[in-house]
C-alpha cells in the first residue's frame, strides 16, 4: 500500500501541471454540483417533514367561465362534517393564516411581516406545532391569548420570561403570551410566528358553525392508513353540492401536502410556490457541469496513459497480472476523484455563506444529514473514478510487454477520436450554457424595461386589513391638504403585481343570457385613473365626483374587456355580474395596461367603484418633494390610525420584487456558463500541453527550418479550434429548443435572435483560442537546440 502510494506521489510530481488542471477541474465541477443539488433538494423535499402521513389539504372548485377555479377557501363546517361523516378521515383542523399587514408590537418593537395563525386545537396533533412552554388549554382559555414562536422569545424578549408579556395589535386588540413553540419548520409552506385560538378573531369565530366560505380557512384531514384515497375522492367530490351558500359546479378534492409547493393552479395561502422547471433546469445543469468535468478527467487520463506503456511493460514482466494492473489504475482514479471531492466540499462551504446572504435561501449540508451525504459524495467519486479510470486501464493491461519495451507502443496516443469526440461535447454543453444565461438575461431586461401602460414614477402605497375600512376619507383628506401629494385613491390590489385581483362573470344589461364574460376586477375610488396616470380612450371616468359618491354603481373597463363584452358604444352602458343584483355604468375606458406581471397576456379588467373593498392607499408624490411628502404621510398615519405599521412602499420596488427570481435566474445560470466554460478550458489546457510534448521535437525542427512562432501556434491550435466549430454545429440547435421552450412561459417574450448564437460561438472560440496559444506560444519560443539536444 504504501509503495503504490509512493508511486502515486511520483505520478503526480511527474505532471504537475496536468494533475493540478485534472483535480482544480474535477473538484470546481464536483463543487457546483454539490451546491446545485442542495438546493434541489430543499425545494422537492418542501412540505415532507410534518412526521405524519397521509395528511392532505381539503380543496374546492368550482367552473366560473371557460376555466375552473381551485382554492383552499373552505367553508367553517366543512372540516368537522368530514371527520363525522367519513371513517377514513380520522382528524381535521382548521387553520387561518393572517398577515403580515396585521402587525404586533411589544412596547416599541414592531414585528413586521410576520404571519399569525388561529387554528382548531387539533393543529398540535397534525401539524409540526410543538409547545416548549405553555400548552393549548392555556391557549383556549383566553380569547386574548397568543403562543411565540422560539424565535420571537429569543430575539425580542431574549432574558426575559416571556409569559405574561402583552403584544398589541393594532390601536385596539392586546394579547398574553401564554406559551412559546418551536419555531415552523422552514420546509413547510404554514409558515407563522403567533399561534392564536379561533376565538380570538369575531368574524372567524362565527364562521367556523356556518358553510359559507371564508377566503382565510383552509382545512386539513388526516386520512387512515389503509384508505384508497381514490374510492374517497369520489365519495368526497361533489359532498358540499347540497349543502348551503356554495357555487354551481362545487367539488371537493383533497391534495397531498407534498405537492403543494410546486402547484400554482390552487389560489390561497400566504407561502410563496416553487417553480419545477427551474428544479429540472438546475437538474440539468448540475449533470452538464458534471458530465464537462468527468469528460475533462477521462480525456486528461487516458491522453497520460500512454505515457506509462513503459512501466506497464515492466510490471507486467516483474510478474503482474491484468487484473491487478486494471485494479491499480483504477484505484489512481478513484484516489484521484476523492481528493478532488474534498476539495470540492471545502469549495463548496466557503462559498454557501455568500450564496445564502445573497439570494436568502436556506442552504446547509445540515438539511442532507450525514449519512446520506456521505452515500452520496462517495457514489459520484466512484462513479467518475471507474469511469475516468477504465478506458486507460484496459488499454494499458492489454499491451504487450516486448513490443512497449521496444518502444513500438510508446510514443502512440491512441484513442484520438474518443478524445476529440469529449472535447466537442464539452464545448457544446459550454455553449449552450451561453444561449441560455444570455436569452434569461435578455428576457429579464425585456420584462424590466417594458412599459406597463401606467405610470408607476413617484407612486407610494400603504395598507393594513385590519382598520383602512374606517377612516377612509379623513385620512384621504389629511393627505391632500399637503401640497407635495398629488393624487390618493384607495384600491384592492397592487397594479403591475396582480395581488389580491379578483374574478366574477359580467354581462351587459340588454344581453343577461348570452353576453356574459369573464372579467378580472380591481375595486378603487374615483382617482384611481388619475393616480395611475391611465391613458382614457373613451369617456370621462369618475369626473363627476360628487355624483358617484352618492351613487357608487360606476365602473371603468379596459379595452380587453370592451371587446369581450362585445360593446359597440361601451360608454353609459350598464352591466352586472352574475349573482349580483345591481347594475354598474360604465363611465369609460382606459387603454390596456398590465395589472399582472408580464408573465401574462393582458386580460379584460374592471375598475369597479368600491372603496369598500378598497385597503391600499395610493399616493403620486409630487417629483422633488419625496422626503418630505413621506414625512407627511408617516405623521398622517400615526395620525388617523394610531399605533399602525408606518411602513410606506414604493410602487416600482415591488414590481422588481416580482421578477427577482428570473433575476437570481439569470446571475445564477451565467455563473454556471463560467463554470463550464473554466472547467471546459481547464481540459483543453491540459490536453494542449500533451500535444505539446508529444509534439516537442517536430516544434524544434520547424524552427530551425525557419518556421515563425505564429505559423506553429496555427497548426497546434487548428486542430482544436476544428472541435470548437463543429461543438457549435450540434449545439446551436439544442440550445434553441431549450430556450424556446423556456421563453414559452412568457407572454410576453423576446425573439430568440441570430446574434446570440453568434456571440456564443465566438466567445467559446475565443477561450478556447486563448488556452491553446498560451500553451503553444511558450513551446514555440522555446530555444530549439536546447530541445533537441534534450531529445
Amino acid at each position: 500500500m504504501l509503495n503504490w502510494l509512493k508511486v502515486v506521489h511520483r505520478q503526480f510530481l511527474r505532471n504537475k501541471a496536468v494533475s493540478m488542471i485534472n483535480i482544480v477541474g474535477l473538484a470546481v465541477g464536483f463543487a457546483s454540483c454539490i451546491l446545485i443539488m442542495l438546493w434541489v433538494q430543499g425545494e422537492v423535499n418542501r412540505d415532507r417533514n410534518y412526521g405524519f402521513d397521509n395528511l392532505y389539504r381539503v380543496v374546492v372548485s368550482y367552473p366560473r367561465g371557460e376555466t375552473v377555479v381551485k382554492t383552499t377557501t373552505t367553508p367553517g363546517r366543512l372540516g368537522p362534517a368530514l371527520e363525522n361523516d367519513f371513517p377514513e378521515i380520522v382528524k381535521s383542523v382548521r387553520i387561518a393564516l393572517m398577515g403580515p399587514s396585521d402587525c404586533f408590537r411589544l412596547g416599541d418593537k414592531v414585528f413586521a411581516d410576520r404571519i399569525f395563525a388561529v387554528a382548531d386545537p387539533d393543529i398540535a396533533d397534525m401539524l409540526p406545532v410543538r409547545f416548549l412552554k405553555g400548552n393549548w388549554d392555556a391557549l383556549a382559555r383566553d380569547n386574548h391569548s397568543v403562543v411565540i414562536t422560539r424565535d420571537i422569545a429569543e430575539t425580542y424578549l431574549r432574558d426575559k420570561d416571556p409569559i405574561g408579556q402583552v403584544l398589541q395589535r393594532g390601536a385596539r386588540y392586546s394579547y398574553t403570551i401564554v406559551g412559546v413553540m418551536e419555531n415552523t419548520d422552514p420546509t413547510s409552506h404554514l409558515q407563522f410566528s403567533f399561534l392564536l385560538p379561533p376565538s380570538s378573531l369575531v368574524r372567524i369565530f362565527q364562521s367556523l358553525n356556518t358553510w359559507r366560505g371564508e377566503p382565510w380557512l383552509a382545512t386539513y384531514v388526516q386520512l387512515r392508513d389503509d384508505t384508497e384515497l381514490a374510492s374517497l375522492g369520489q365519495k368526497l367530490r361533489y359532498y358540499l353540492a347540497d349543502k348551503p351558500n356554495q357555487p354551481n359546479g362545487v367539488e371537493v378534492h383533497l391534495q397531498a401536502v407534498e405537492s403543494i409547493y410546486f402547484d400554482r393552479d390552487v389560489k390561497g395561502g400566504l407561502a410563496p410556490h416553487g417553480e419545477k422547471l427551474y428544479v429540472y433546469l438546475f437538474s440539468a445543469a448540475a449533470l452538464l457541469i458534471l458530465l464537462i468535468a468527468g469528460m475533462n478527467f477521462v480525456n486528461l487520463s487516458s491522453a497520460r496513459a500512454m505515457y506509462r506503456a513503459r512501466e506497464v511493460g515492466l510490471r507486467k514482466v516483474s510478474g503482474a497480472s491484468r487484473t491487478g494492473l486494471i485494479l491499480r489504475f483504477l484505484a489512481e482514479s478513484i484516489l484521484m476523484c476523492a481528493l478532488a471531492m474534498a476539495l470540492a466540499v471545502l469549495l463548496a462551504e466557503l462559498v454557501l455563506p455568500a450564496i445564502v446572504s445573497t439570494w436568502e435561501i436556506q442552504l446547509s449540508f445540515g438539511q442532507v444529514g450525514l449519512k446520506h451525504l456521505i452515500v452520496g459524495l462517495s457514489g459520484v467519486v466512484v462513479l467518475v473514478g471507474v469511469t475516468g479510470g477504465i478506458y486507460p486501464a484496459v488499454l494499458l493491461s492489454s499491451l504487450q510487454p516486448a513490443r512497449v519495451l521496444k518502444g513500438v507502443a510508446a510514443g502512440r496516443s491512441g484513442g484520438g477520436l474518443f478524445r476529440k469526440a469529449l472535447v466537442v461535447c464539452q464545448f457544446v454543453f459550454s455553449i449552450i450554457f451561453i444561449v441560455g444565461s444570455v436569452t434569461i438575461y435578455l428576457q429579464v431586461k425585456h420584462m424590466h424595461d417594458r412599459g406597463l401602460g401606467f405610470d408607476r414614477e413617484h407612486v407610494v402605497y400603504w395598507g393594513n386589513k385590519s382598520i383602512l375600512r374606517a377612516k377612509g376619507t379623513t385620512f384621504k383628506r389629511e393627505l391632500l391638504s399637503y401640497s407635495g401629494i398629488e393624487h390618493v385613491t384607495w384600491c384592492s390590489a397592487v397594479p403591475g403585481v396582480g395581488t389580491a385581483i379578483s374574478t366574477r362573470e359580467w354581462y351587459p344589461e340588454d344581453k343577461p343570457g348570452d353576453g356574459s364574460t369573464l372579467l378580472r376586477e380591481i375595486h378603487a375610488d374615483a382617482d384611481f385613473v388619475d393616480v395611475f396616470g391611465l391613458e382614457v380612450v373613451e369617456g370621462q371616468p369618475y369626473s363627476d365626483r360628487d355624483q358617484i359618491s352618492q351613487d357608487g354603481k360606476y365602473v371603468v373597463l379596459n379595452q380587453e374587456a370592451v371587446k369581450a363584452l362585445r360593446l359597440d358604444a361601451p360608454v353609459g352602458t350598464r352591466i352586472g355580474y352574475k349573482g349580483g343584483r345591481d347594475m354598474y355604468t360604465i363611465v369609460g375606458v382606459v387603454k390596456d395596461f398590465h395589472f399582472r406581471p408580464l408573465n401574462y397576456a393582458i386580460e379584460p379588467l374592471a375598475v369597479v367603484y368600491d372603496p369598500c373593498y378598497s385597503t391600499i392607499a395610493y399616493m403620486r408624490v409630487r417629483e422633488g418633494d419625496l422626503a418630505s411628502a413621506l414625512d407627511h404621510i408617516r405623521g398622517t398615519i400615526k395620525e388617523v390610525y394610531p399605533g399602525a405599521l408606518q411602513r410606506i412602499m414604493f410602487l416600482d420596488e415591488q414590481r422588481d420584487r416580482i421578477y427577482k427570481n428570473e433575476q437570481h435566474m439569470g446571475i445564477l445560470f451565467g455563473a454556471f456558463t463560467g463554470l463550464a466554460l473554466l472547467v471546459s478550458c481547464m481540459g483543453l489546457a491540459g490536453l494542449s500541453i500533451f500535444v505539446v510534448e508529444r509534439r516537442t521535437r517536430e516544434i524544434g525542427i520547424r524552427r530551425v527550418l525557419g518556421s515563425s512562432v505564429s505559423r506553429i501556434v496555427l497548426l497546434l491550435g487548428s486542430e482544436f479550434l476544428k472541435l470548437v466549430l463543429v461543438a457549435n454545429l450540434f449545439a446551436w440547435p439544442v440550445a434553441y429548443y431549450v430556450t424556446s421552450r423556456w421563453l414559452m412561459d412568457f407572454a410576453y417574450r423576446i425573439e430568440m435572435d441570430w446574434r446570440v448564437f453568434v456571440l456564443a460561438g465566438s466567445l467559446a472560440l475565443i477561450l478556447a483560442t486563448v488556452t491553446v496559444t498560451v500553451q503553444t506560444v511558450r513551446a514555440a519560443l522555446a530555444d530549439p537546440v536546447d530541445v533537441l539536444r534534450h531529445e
